[in-house]
């Protein structure tokens, strides 16, 4: 794929970043009980996590 192509293939179907981003962030603290952090992703449409410690997120 060449450098142009990604560009192209966006124009051509008109997608933006607002349409493949999510809206729902989750985040949760170093000390969350593992069992609160699987019921807050059982239901989640991302299986991404963000980690807080000391008000800085620490990992993604």
């Amino acid at each position: 794929m060449t450098s142009r192509e990604p560009a192209e293939h966006a124009k051509s179907h008109g997608n933006t970043v607002a349409d493949v981003m999510i809206t729902t962030v989750i985040s949760v603290g170093e000390d969350t009980p593992l069992a609160e952090l699987a019921a807050r992703l059982s239901g989640a449409t991302s299986s991404r996590l963000f980690i807080i410690q000391a008000d800085r997120l620490v990992t993604s």
